[in-house]
């Protein structure tokens, strides 16, 4: 589905091809060159992206309003709500059916200049379709959640380790090593009860 279609006549094209350009700078999809897939018909393809687009640009120039297919697109669109008219190479008679409905001037525009009625124009499609279906919005970065950690005062610590010098300095070989398994065991018991306690919590 794009967001824009822009209905137009064949001999505008080149025109058109920048303002489509513009659009397409902007974020929005557009459907304007009329490329048709193979064993697909014209009428098909044309009423399928007339009928998903947000909103139907039509371009009214002399060989447009002599077009009874961009007529065709622009009632559809005006049908829909979704019409937007744009006068784009010169100042033209709209076809009466389409006179009530304000159309954007823009035959001085020119691609890549500052244009009064071209931001106008650009805002009140922004009003109307919104950010680009083709925008993709990215979700944030994975965080890995930090892991809870648990330790002993400072204090708890030093006592320990003073206690366990004193004890070790004063016993004999075989005490000493009897002492150094204990005090192993005490520490990992400690360890696995942080651990449990982590998967708890």
């Amino acid at each position: 589905m794009s967001d824009i279609f822009i209905s137009y006549a064949s001999e505008d094209r080149e025109r058109v091809k920048s303002m489509a350009h513009a659009l397409e700078r902007k974020g929005w999809s557009v459907w304007w060159d009329r490329r048709i897939p193979t064993g697909r018909s014209f009428d098909e393809v044309i009423e399928e992206a007339l009928d998903a687009a947000k909103a139907v640009v039509v371009v009214w120039t002399k060989a447009s309003v002599n077009s009874t297919w961009v007529k065709n697109e622009a009632r559809k669109g005006m049908r829909r709500g979704v019409l937007f008219p744009v006068l784009l190479l010169e100042e033209v008679k709209i076809p009466l059916e389409f006179e009530h409905l304000q159309a954007a001037h823009l035959m001085d525009w020119r691609s890549g200049k500052a244009h009064a009625g071209f931001d106008q124009f650009l805002e009140d499609l922004d009003g109307f379709i919104g950010t680009s279906s083709s925008t993709v919005v990215q979700p944030p970065p994975f965080v890995p959640p930090q892991e809870p950690t648990q330790s002993f005062p400072e204090s708890f610590r030093e006592g320990f380790m003073e206690e366990f010098r004193e004890q070790f300095s004063s016993k004999s070989t075989i005490d000493n090593i009897a002492l150094a398994i204990s005090v192993v065991m005490v520490v990992v018991g400690l360890l696995w009860w942080l651990y449990l306690s982590v998967l708890k919590g």
